[in-house]
């Protein structure tokens, strides 16, 4: 198993992949929209900087789940499949922490070595 880190932790990809796909466009088409109807200033450049901004840090977090997804930190364990003497197949688990941990969860991956 790797012992990296992931790039980013839960809750700060959590909260950008919100930022990104939420509060940006959602801003951004809110000052577009009141700019336009009240006459402020500058409501391209304002709306245009925050998809910027949203492009930006999207990037990021592929670059983030990318790095996750390849590393051992998206399993649980790892499933190892062996054969006896006689050819029976074994399977065993080995868990990547406290079992107790597995209920908390709504799905859990393996590796299978």
């Amino acid at each position: 198993m790797s012992n990296t880190s992931p790039i980013l932790k839960d809750n700060v990809y959590n909260f950008l992949k919100n930022l990104v796909q939420i509060v940006l466009p959602a801003a951004a088409t809110l000052y577009l929209t009141i700019a336009s109807i009240w006459g402020l200033p500058a409501s391209q450049e304002v709306a245009g900087s925050m998809a910027a901004i949203a492009t930006f840090i999207g990037v990021l977090l592929r670059v983030s789940t990318k790095a996750y997804n390849a590393s051992d930190l998206s399993f649980d364990g790892n499933m190892v499949v062996s054969k006896d003497p006689d050819g029976t197949t074994l399977y065993s688990l080995e868990l990547n922490g406290d079992p107790e941990d597995l209920v908390n969860k709504n799905s859990v991956s393996f590796k299978i070595n």
